[in-house]
């Protein structure tokens, strides 16, 4: 693999790709951490489903020492991967990005697609929405008025005011800056959980935008058996809670 740069600013990161690597003009998909696990959810299952190849990471002082087994292998917590024949690149993972090095991330992010000549960032997040109120809506915002308007007519809704923060924040800016045209794609989910199904919803709007056919099936069936698992905790920790409000109130007034 080829270093493809080293920043001493704050935290010395790495961003390493291998070697030969040519794309003609990809689109680039970030997934990182946020609200439901949107963005890593969607992008792990999008890479795994469409065969994707791994062919770098990024290392950074800044990132916690961490290694991750996936089935067997020890890998790189920020990974990217890639489908030359789609001209797709995913740039995902697990971890909640130090504040302290985002920018300079989002930086190298920015600098390497203007690079490689990419037509697009897309960042994915979650919006945190009451079960309630939770249709599984998709908004958008994008820095380019053209890719904005096919957002529309695939059904998104325009996100005219709010503010976007951490990772995906970082990197529309940069892109913005460095002229990569940028898009966010936001959806309704559950903020404390890993939401399946928002991951799994907001890639089938994804593959009618960005034409590419996905089974999300496992990914709403995965999520199915989390949330009946959750629901059970959940009860049971109630439960927990109310024996031991009756034995306060025992002990007090008995």
């Amino acid at each position: 693999m080829a270093k493809i740069q080293d920043v001493n600013l704050v935290d010395k990161i790495d961003f390493v790709i291998k070697r030969g690597i040519k794309f003609k003009k990809p689109v680039i998909i970030e997934g990182f951490q946020g609200v439901g696990l949107v963005g890593t959810l969607s992008a792990q299952y999008l890479s795994q489903q469409l065969d994707f190849e791994q062919i770098g990471f990024i290392d950074s002082e800044g990132v916690p020492p961490m290694a991750l087994l996936v089935d067997g292998k020890v890998m790189n917590p920020i990974k990217i991967y890639a489908n030359k024949a789609r001209d797709i690149v995913i740039i995902e993972s697990e971890l909640s990005i130090p504040r302290k090095i985002i920018y300079e991330l989002s930086e190298m992010i920015a600098d390497w697609a203007k690079k490689i000549k990419a037509q697009e960032i897309i960042c994915l997040e979650g919006i945190n929405v009451p079960e309630e109120e939770r249709d599984y809506e998709i908004f958008g915002m994008s820095t380019d008025e053209k890719k904005m308007k096919k957002l529309i007519n695939k059904g998104v809704k325009r996100l005219d005011n709010g503010i976007i923060i951490g990772m995906s924040a970082a990197l529309l800016l940069k892109s913005m800056e460095k002229k990569v045209p940028a898009t966010c794609l936001l959806i309704e989910s559950r903020r404390n959980f890993p939401d399946g199904h928002a991951a799994a919803e907001l890639l089938k709007v994804m593959g009618s935008i960005y034409d590419f056919k996905i089974d999300v099936a496992d990914l709403k069936k995965q999520a199915n058996a989390f949330e009946k698992k959750i629901d059970k905790v959940l009860s049971h920790v109630k439960k927990l809670k109310k024996i031991e409000g009756d034995s306060e109130k025992t002990s007090i007034y008995g």
